[in-house]
């Protein structure tokens, strides 16, 4: 993470990330496989809200490790409510652009919004 100076709460971050699905009714599938997911990402928020991007590499949980490439855009904008209490909202559109065997030829495009606290 890269704290910017220039404004008060600016943050520039790239991760790698990782999510692991430990219960089988949690994981997402393409085509009825089930995945694994891992993610680099790039953010760039000012005091936790603002845009990101990432691109995704799904490893599917299959015996021949087929793979789908995606790329993902969106926003996160955090809120604050009048009673305190605060959140966020994200968004984003995210596109599968090719992978491995099974999936070499997919294409399509996901939108995707969430509320968190």
């Amino acid at each position: 993470m890269l704290e910017c100076r220039e404004r008060g709460g600016h943050q520039i971050r790239v991760a790698s990330l990782q999510t692991k699905y430990t219960n089988d009714g949690q994981a997402p599938a393409y085509d009825g496989v089930k995945v694994l997911k891992h993610a680099w990402l790039a953010s760039d928020y000012i005091g936790a809200s603002g845009r990101f991007s990432r691109r995704i590499l799904v490893f599917l949980q299959m015996a021949n490790g087929d793979k789908i490439v995606t790329h993902a855009e969106g926003c996160r904008k955090l809120r604050s409510e009048p009673t305190g209490e605060g959140g966020h909202r994200l968004v984003q559109l995210q596109k599968l652009t090719g992978g491995t065997g099974k999936f070499a030829t997919i294409r399509g495009t996901l939108r995707g919004m969430s509320h968190g606290l």
